[in-house]
Order: structure tokens, then C-alpha cells, then sequence
């Protein structure tokens, strides 16, 4: 060898290569839990974005039916089941129970890992209180339903959703108006409309 570095073909020695491999694993390594995290973001938003166009999509049918629908809501993993209001007295536990409101499909999952549950500890998306991770985030008053009536009003209230991590989102339905909205929770920016 003669005092000389052994070079591969390139020219570069092998003490070299090996130095790059390791600075790109330390690069690799440091960047894992980022790409999980924005894939757990976007997953939750894509969910957001979901339930907020079946909420919108129910408010439409029951406009046109002039009848109540909603949709009942699972937590954990994420799933919704529309329900017609058979009696006109809105969708009720009672009446799914006994069989007056009618399921008019199957159950919808929406997303692998995604859950009705708060991903922060941050204020309230009305900034009236304060969320804890790991609560539960439907807020459709003591009901696990998302009702609409064919007046165009709906259950006001809403439904925070995330993917396992810390990125929150919310999908908020204004009573009056049955106007459905997304916002994505922002550490040490707020609420941001979505």
C-alpha cells in the first residue's frame, strides 16, 4: 500500500464513505419523528377536511328532504353512520335504539389512527375553555349525534380530531346557520381557520 489510502473508483477513500454514511444516518435519524408527525398532521386534516363535507353533505340532504339527518359519531377509531330522522323529532339515542331514526348505511372510518380525541392541551377553539390531550372531542352537547334539520339549523357544537399526536383539528357546526368550519390548532399561534 505504500503509505497511500485505499480509494475506491471514485477516487474517495474509505475512511470518507464511511464518514458521509454516518452523517446521513444522524440525518436520517433526526428527521423520522418530523416526517411522523407531518404524516400524523395530515392524516388528521384529511379527516377534518372529510367530516367537515359529510356534515355540509347532511345539512344538504336534510334541506332537501325537509327532514332531519345526522350523523353518529364513534370516537376511537374515528367513524360515522348517517341517520334519517323517521319521526321528525330529530335523530335521537332513543329512537336509533328502538328503531323509529334509521341508519342509511354502514359505518364510514376516516382514517387510520384517527381519533375524536384532543391532540393539545390549549384553549378551546371558542377560547371559552381549556382542552386537555387525550379528552374526548365530540362536543355535540351530551349526544354522539351531528343533527340537522330541514329548517337549515343544526346541533351546534364541535368535534376536535386528531391522529395520535399533538396536531389538533376542529370541525365546528354554528347552530343557526348549520355553516360547518375547519381550524387547525397551532402551538403558540391558536386557532387558524383551515
Amino acid at each position: 500500500m505504500n503509505g497511500r489510502q485505499c480509494r475506491s473508483a471514485t477516487g474517495y477513500s474509505v475512511a470518507e464513505l464511511l464518514a458521509v454514511v454516518a452523517v446521513g444516518g444522524v440525518l436520517t435519524a433526526a428527521t423520522v419523528p418530523t416526517l411522523g408527525g407531518a404524516r400524523e398532521r395530515l392524516t388528521a386534516h384529511g379527516a377534518a377536511r372529510t367530516v367537515a363535507a359529510a356534515f355540509r353533505e347532511a345539512s344538504a340532504l336534510a334541506r332537501l328532504r325537509q327532514a332531519g339527518v345526522g350523523w353518529e359519531v364513534v370516537s376511537a377509531p374515528l367513524s360515522l353512520r348517517l341517520v334519517r330522522d323517521g319521526d321528525r323529532d330529530g335523530v335521537r339515542r332513543d329512537d336509533v335504539d328502538r328503531g323509529v331514526d334509521l341508519a342509511e348505511a354502514g359505518w364510514r372510518p376516516l382514517g387510520r389512527g384517527v381519533g375524536a380525541t384532543v391532540g393539545c392541551s390549549c384553549p378551546d377553539v371558542d377560547g371559552a375553555g381549556r382542552l386537555e390531550a387525550g379528552e374526548r372531542g365530540l362536543r355535540f352537547g351530551l349526544s354522539d349525534f351531528v343533527s340537522f334539520s330541514g329548517r337549515g339549523s343544526a346541533s351546534p357544537g364541535t368535534l376536535y380530531l386528531s391522529a395520535g399526536g399533538q396536531a389538533t383539528f376542529a370541525v365546528r357546526v354554528l347552530g343557526n346557520t348549520a355553516r360547518v368550519r375547519v381550524f387547525e390548532y397551532q402551538d403558540g399561534g391558536g386557532w387558524a381557520e383551515r
